[in-house]
């Protein structure tokens, strides 16, 4: 085998590495942290787990909350530009699973569900796209709120900002 043959295969050979390596890290499944708030001791998450596909789904995690009952509901509070506040519960809709986080020591809850289902459940709302936070309600009536979150033009959650400085 001459230079430019050795050459050729150890191309193709990189080449057919990058590719696998491109692959493996598409289609690996991906969690972003959205919003973490502490409030007594707790910890209320929200994550978003493998936004760009078609089966993305939210999770609402409360953590550290000494007895899993205390959970009444979860749901969104949606915010207008007039800074109005509009309550929707989500237990019982398009929440599929609720489970205790750590089954061992029962510190906490996750709430799962499609993100295709929150969309639908927002447009049978009739509420745009606007600001809204998830919230836990605890029966004391205590409410664990995660920031305020909004979705990007290509469906993504994000944290906007308040558009005031200093």
């Amino acid at each position: 085998m001459d230079q430019d043959t050795l050459f050729i295969l150890f191309m193709l050979v990189v080449g057919g590495l990058a590719m696998m390596f491109r692959n493996w890290y598409t289609n690996r499944p991906k969690h972003y942290l959205i919003s973490v708030q502490l409030i007594n001791g707790m910890q209320f998450k929200v994550i978003e787990l493998d936004p760009r596909t078609k089966h993305g789904s939210i999770l609402i995690a409360v953590d550290g909350c000494a007895d899993i009952k205390l959970i009444g509901e979860f749901g969104i509070e949606k915010i207008d530009h007039k800074r109005n506040i509009t309550v929707f519960p989500l237990s019982g809709g398009i929440i599929k699973t609720i489970v205790p986080e750590n089954p061992v020591h029962q510190k906490g809850l996750i709430a799962a569900f499609y993100k295709q289902d929150f969309f639908d459940l927002l447009h049978d709302a009739a509420i745009k796209k606007a600001r809204f936070r998830f919230y836990a309600l605890l029966p004391n009536g205590q409410k664990l709120k995660s920031h305020e979150l909004s979705f990007s033009s290509k469906n993504l959650l994000f944290k906007p900002d308040t558009g005031k400085y200093n």
